[in-house]
């Protein structure tokens, strides 16, 4: 879970690919574990 602080509203969309991208991360190591 990322926590940023508040920012424009362009952060937003940013903080939830950059969490997708995460997720999708973690995803891919249990998958190829």
């Amino acid at each position: 879970e990322i926590s940023l602080p508040v920012a424009p509203s362009g952060a937003l969309p940013l903080n939830l690919v950059f969490t997708a991208q995460e997720l999708a991360s973690i995803l891919f190591t249990v998958v190829h574990k």
